[in-house]
């Protein structure tokens, strides 16, 4: 094995240089490694990317709009989960439910959105000195304006965003580092994603929370389920709120 720093030749299982004591990276290894955090890196700024240009276009708030943002953002998650179809599939098959835990995520869930909406409420009014604009808002105009703000709000992160950070994100990261590491780093880019740094006091929890599902059960419906109803939940307070 060729030494980086000095060009040396060593033995194939060496871990320094005998030449220099630089510590020998087996070049395979390398490979994958920056092949893995290239995959990362190149997912997660695009997502980036598209969030911010949406963030600093002026919308006319239209809800047909706000839903073709939705389809694009899920269209690109897509383009990548059908690149390594294999890795994703496994965690989103359907096995036996763990049903306490499925109670747990149904009774807490909600109560953390109340708890969240609380907060960002007093926030935004102590801090900004402004109310906070609701997601049911965007779809007042709509057809079916409950139907649609669950759609968009509830459904649509809970699927894609599930499979985007604890699915694609998740499984290239547990290639290079630890799951511990893998659950934090998962969690903290899914909590940039949403760029807004009030935010990040109940976004990063619940970003560590479902990679904690991930790991543990193996699977990404725990996630999913609660991210669903959380945000749901989210919609239906805003929806009394508003009413």
């Amino acid at each position: 094995m060729e030494c980086s720093k000095c060009q040396s030749q060593n033995p194939t299982k060496a871990t320094y240089c005998g030449k220099c004591g630089n510590i020998l990276v087996n070049s395979v290894e390398s490979q994958d490694y920056n092949r893995n955090v290239k995959k990362i890196s190149v997912f997660f700024f695009v997502l980036l990317a598209y969030i911010a240009t949406i963030n600093f276009i002026e919308l006319n708030g239209n809800y047909i709009q706000t839903l073709l943002i939705d389809f694009i953002f899920a269209a690109i998650i897509l383009v990548f989960y059908f690149i390594d179809t294999k890795s994703i599939n496994k965690l989103i098959k359907f096995n036996k439910p763990k049903r306490l835990l499925l109670i747990k995520i149904i009774i807490f869930a909600p109560l953390f959105a109340i708890l969240v909406s609380l907060i960002a409420g007093f926030l935004n009014q102590s801090i900004f000195d402004k109310s906070q604009i609701t997601y049911y808002e965007q779809f007042i105009d709509s057809p079916a304006p409950i139907f649609f703000s669950i759609l968009s709000i509830g459904l649509f992160p809970a699927i894609f965003e599930e499979i985007a950070f604890r699915g694609i994100v998740f499984n290239e990261l547990t290639k290079i580092t630890s799951i511990k590491s893998t659950i934090i780093i998962s969690a903290i880019l899914f909590t940039i994603l949403h760029l807004s740094l009030l935010s990040t006091l109940w976004i990063f929890p619940i970003g560590l929370i479902f990679g904690y599902f991930r790991a543990k059960y193996r699977s990404l419906w725990y996630g999913i389920i609660g991210h669903f109803i959380y945000n749901s939940s989210i919609v239906l307070i805003e929806i009394i709120m508003y009413k």
